[in-house]
This record gives structure tokens, sequence and C-alpha cells, in this order.
């Protein structure tokens, strides 16, 4: 599946190509602008603009949160997309689609180049990508929204449970 989501909705972005989403910034401009790019883009439409949603009609989603974590619930449970599939695959920056780096060939700090770690590369932009804490951190969301999605799923109908 791919997007393209409003400027409201950057961190969302990031996110979702953490995970490996597919997910292009729509362009400065008033509305007019967005709703031409994204015609025959073959995207859905991510925004906070309840108006934008209505003209993208069926080929959008309007976001409800202002908060990231609530809005990858939202996209993550909307799509039934699987949040651990794809990590790290794309570049969080531009979305490009990221390729084993040679660490000769890129300019990293040189404790990362000693501990001899796999090194991604962006095509497109340049940015290097290496495990770190943060990889740590998208991993656990990840694997936690898959469950809460599993869990969604095995509630059977007239299940009183929820999840928060």
């Amino acid at each position: 599946m791919r997007f393209i989501a409003d400027l409201m909705l950057g961190r969302l972005c990031r996110w979702l190509r953490f995970f490996g989403h597919d997910v292009v910034n729509a362009p400065e401009g008033d509305d007019s602008v967005v709703v031409e790019q994204w015609k025959g883009s073959g995207r859905v439409m991510l925004t906070r603009d309840r108006e934008l949603a209505r003209r993208c009609s069926s080929d959008s989603l309007y976001v409800v949160s202002d908060h990231v974590m609530e809005q990858l619930r939202q996209v993550v449970g909307e799509f039934g997309l699987d949040p651990t599939s794809g990590l790290f695959t794309r570049c969080s920056l531009c979305n490009g689609l990221l390729k084993a780096a040679d660490p000769r060939n890129v300019q990293i700090p040189h404790g990362v180049r000693d501990r001899g770690i796999e090194l991604l590369e962006c095509p497109d932009c340049g940015k290097v990508y290496w495990e770190g804490t943060h990889t740590d951190k998208i991993r656990k969301v990840a694997e936690q929204l898959a469950v809460e999605l599993k869990l969604q799923e095995d509630q059977l109908p007239g299940d009183t449970d929820t999840i928060p």
C-alpha cells in the first residue's frame, strides 16, 4: 500500500517509513495543489484536514489524533499493515529504498566504523543508517502494534474486552 501524507503528518510519515511503508509527502500549497499531486498517483491520502479528506473521497483517511503513536495505531489498524515485516528498508527522510553501504565509501563516526556493524544507505539522499539505541525503540513500537492488531483480530464479535 502506498500513501501520500499532508504536511501535518511529518512524524507519522517517518514512522511508517521506519516500518517499510511507501509514504511521500504532499507538496506545500493549498489543497488544490495537494489534490492534483494525489490524483492518479495510486496512493491513499493521509490527512489531518477534514476538507482534504472529503475531496480525496474513498482513497483517503482522516487521521483523528495529533499524537503520533495514536496516528500509527489508526493507520496500521485501518489498513491492516504489518509494522514488522519491512523494518528499516526505507529512508525515513525521503522514502528511498535503502541498500547496503560500504563503510569505506560513507562518512560515519569512527565508533560506528570500529564496531563493524551493517550500514545502510539511501541512494536518493545519501543518508547513512546503522543499528543504534533508536532502532531498539522502533522495533519495540512495531512489535507492540503487531501484538495489538493480533489481539483485535482474535476478539470474537460480542467480546466485551477492549484494547486500551
